[in-house]
């Protein structure tokens, strides 16, 4: 943006947006439940608040690292392992909608299931979230770091037997 005195309605919109992802309290704005059966609208929400924490976390991420961010492995595969829960919470969300809407057999249990996933990859998703947002120091990714680089340098794992003899 050139001139952001020009656009003050969008700067303030970016503002209060940022300040609310930062929160863990997006606005969930997709509306996802109303193209699913009225029963998953719980599950629904939960997807549809994965995917406004995953553009959060990619902005934070490309914010913080920049063209240096192919160079950073365990925040990236963070970032693969929030998308592959997306991914799994929206297929399995499609197929028990459609399950329910047209009455299959043993639907009860498929929507069961269905919750279930749903409750256990939102978790994972806000787990790996949380990690992104604290940082390489205490999560450990500098530590890690540091011993694949040991190793690889070596060749071999680095730490010596505790009974081998050093004189």
């Amino acid at each position: 943006m050139r001139n952001p005195l020009n656009n003050s309605w969008f700067v303030w919109r970016n503002i209060v947006h940022r300040w609310r992802q930062s929160k863990g309290r997006p606005k969930l704005n997709l509306h996802l439940h109303e193209e699913l059966h009225q029963s998953l609208e719980l599950p629904a929400k939960m997807l549809e608040w994965g995917v406004f924490r995953f553009q959060f976390v990619v902005e934070v991420l490309l914010q913080r690292h920049g063209k240096k961010l192919i160079d950073q492995q365990m925040e990236l595969a963070r970032i693969s392992n929030i998308v592959i829960d997306i991914f799994g919470m929206t297929a399995v969300l499609a197929r028990n909608s459609r399950s329910v809407c047209i009455g299959l057999p043993n639907c009860d249990h498929e929507s069961l299931l269905a919750r279930s996933f749903c409750v256990e990859a939102h978790r994972r998703i806000q787990l790996n979230v949380d990690d992104i947002l604290k940082g390489m120091i205490l999560t450990n990714d500098e530590t890690y770091r540091r011993i694949s680089r040991d190793i690889f340098k070596e060749g071999r794992y680095v730490a010596e037997h505790p009974l081998a003899r050093n004189y």
